[in-house]
């Protein structure tokens, strides 16, 4: 795969899972192979051990929410039968106490405005009262 790319060529379309090559660590990539041969070792598999390269794909898969995508959730059942119930009834188990979490966030506001309206409401009477007195 060449890493040029051509004027008016879009570099993302190239396939993604081709690895990027760095033509200076290819000398040390096959250096290190070849430290893992025998002496006995025939010279044309030796030789043909210097034509390969190692690669490494890896593949990683995020979701976010706490039920995994369909296909997996199948595989859980697959694997453990009843897993799929008992993640089903961790996801339900979240949701409730996430329900009464904000419950209770949303008590917490309504009482702190509550108290902010009687004291900026007291502070207001006292003015008043103040001024009603005649001072200043």
């Amino acid at each position: 795969m060449s890493e040029e790319v051509k004027e008016g060529q879009d570099s993302t379309s190239s396939n993604e899972l081709e690895p990027r090559r760095d033509p200076t660590d290819q000398v040390s990539r096959h250096d290190g192979l070849e430290q893992w041969l025998r002496p006995e070792t025939p010279p044309e598999v030796a030789a043909r051990l210097k034509q390969l390269e190692i690669v490494s794909v890896e593949r990683s898969f995020s979701y976010a929410g706490p039920l995994p995508p369909a296909s997996e959730f199948k595989g859980y059942e697959e694997v453990l039968p009843g897993a799929a119930d008992r993640i089903l009834s961790l996801a339900e188990k979240e949701q409730s106490i996430r329900s009464k979490q904000s419950e209770e966030t949303a008590s917490i506001s309504k009482h702190r405005i509550n108290a902010a309206t009687v004291i900026s409401l007291a502070v207001i009477c006292l003015g008043g009262f103040g001024f009603y007195l005649g001072y200043e």
